[in-house]
């Protein structure tokens, strides 16, 4: 028994370093512009959309489409529940493409793809549906562009790498959240909540996610 109290000591020091670290780094200044990864474009024919993000984003969406290169572009986004549904729209995904459609892009040239209602893991499991959605179509594309928001982008990242595998480049565009000060975010509780949902995605993602 006694020689047991050195390693329950030694163990619950080294849970509690681990959690202070963990404290110290996400309520820090520098947590905010690591989670909101500045745009990296890859050379891409397919462009993503998360459709849950605000009308701003989706714009900034429809204008990386018009730029050219792209054959196509994939809304992705969850199911809505049976109260949140209004005529056509039934999913996120749907929405942003009828945002998408009266920003001037042809509804050809738009893939919409709705993830099945979920609680956990919501970004894996559509980036996983996109994939599999556009093989099952025959599309296999050279490289894909995700346009997210704020500190949503580094797990988005990583998340689509990991569906994507490591035969398709993937690329982030990151448009910055007009609501949240990156340089104090911690002075409002949308920040803080942003910014811990946001690390403990990317850590979850980061550890427990896998390429296919």
């Amino acid at each position: 028994m006694k020689s047991s109290r050195p390693r329950r000591r030694i163990l619950v020091a080294g849970i509690v370093f681990g959690l202070l670290t963990v404290s110290l780094f996400v309520f820090s200044s520098p947590i905010y512009g690591f989670l909101a990864v500045p745009t990296v474009r890859v050379e891409a024919d397919i462009v993503v959309v998360e459709g849950w993000v605000p009308s701003y984003v989706v714009r900034a969406a429809a204008d990386e489409f018009a730029r050219g290169g792209y054959k196509a572009i994939v809304t992705s986004g969850l199911e809505l529940e049976g109260a949140e549904k209004t005529g056509t729209v039934d999913s996120a995904a749907t929405e942003a493409a009828l945002q998408l459609e009266q920003m001037g892009i042809a509804s050809t040239h738009i893939l919409i793809c709705p993830t099945p209602l979920t609680n956990w893991n919501k970004t894996a499991k559509s980036s996983r549906v996109v994939t599999a959605m556009l093989d099952s179509l025959g599309i296999h594309p050279k490289g894909v562009n995700v346009v997210t928001i704020g500190v949503h982008a580094r797990r988005t990242w990583l998340a689509y790498q990991h569906a994507f595998g490591p035969q398709v480049s993937v690329g982030i565009i990151q448009i910055p959240e007009i609501t949240v000060n990156p340089a104090r975010w911690w002075a409002s509780s949308l920040g803080i909540k942003r910014v811990t949902k946001g690390y403990v995605a990317w850590v979850r993602e980061r550890f427990f996610g896998s390429s296919p």
